[in-house]
């Protein structure tokens, strides 16, 4: 049995990798302390845990184990930036998976209200409380004694990728993930001085 996976979870019982593409996800709230979040047709939570990896070594060998437990094809959802989210990118697109790497702002602006979103105590307890009324409503979830707060965020950012399967990355195109995230500041020409030489133009970044 895969240490890091739930007894529940099924890896591909039809060996039909193409019916399976679509039809499951995984949401990943990345860092050495981690949430997780496994979801099913219609978009039902299934299971959500938090594991704790004392190092990058340990990530990277959860990882693989964690993925080699899951069916042939399926949809990867990050919430993170850095190395340690491409650890799961990068294994997740050379097993054929649809991958979207989000920050947490995005799916908290629509599924969190703003008091709610005011600061990370808030963000966290709101968190909390959602995750449990969806286990609470899935039809396959047990409903879980002790919730991490990671695991939560798991279950909410998997709802929410659920929801927006157009933004997922096909593993066939060759592109650069997109950060779901709030746009940066935009860049700022800088002008040259009166009588100098204009010389190549510099963007600053505000």
């Amino acid at each position: 049995m895969n240490p890091y996976l739930s007894a529940s979870t099924n890896p591909d019982p039809d060996n039909n990798a193409e019916k399976s593409k679509c039809s499951w996800l995984l949401a990943v709230d990345a860092g050495l302390r981690l949430g997780m979040a496994y979801f099913e047709e219609p978009g039902h939570v299934v299971w959500c845990r938090s594991h704790h990896l004392g190092s990058r070594h340990a990530l990277r060998n959860a990882i693989g184990s964690i993925l080699a437990g899951l069916p042939q094809a399926g949809r990867l959802v990050v919430e993170g930036g850095g190395p340690l989210v491409e650890l799961w990118t990068g294994e997740a697109q050379r097993r054929g998976w649809a991958v979207l790497v989000v920050a947490a702002e995005r799916w908290r602006a629509d599924l969190l209200v703003p008091r709610d979103r005011s600061d990370a105590r808030r963000a966290k307890a709101a968190a909390l409380a959602r995750a449990r009324e969806m286990l609470r409503n899935s039809p396959r979830a047990a409903n879980p004694t002790h919730l991490r707060h990671d695991a939560a965020e798991a279950v909410l950012l998997g709802h929410w990728a659920w929801n927006h399967a157009d933004l997922f990355i096909n593993p066939s195109r060759r592109e650069t993930l997109p950060n779901v995230a709030p746009p940066k500041p935009t860049a700022r020409r800088r002008m040259p001085r009166r009588g100098h030489d204009e010389g190549p133009d510099v963007l600053k970044c505000d």
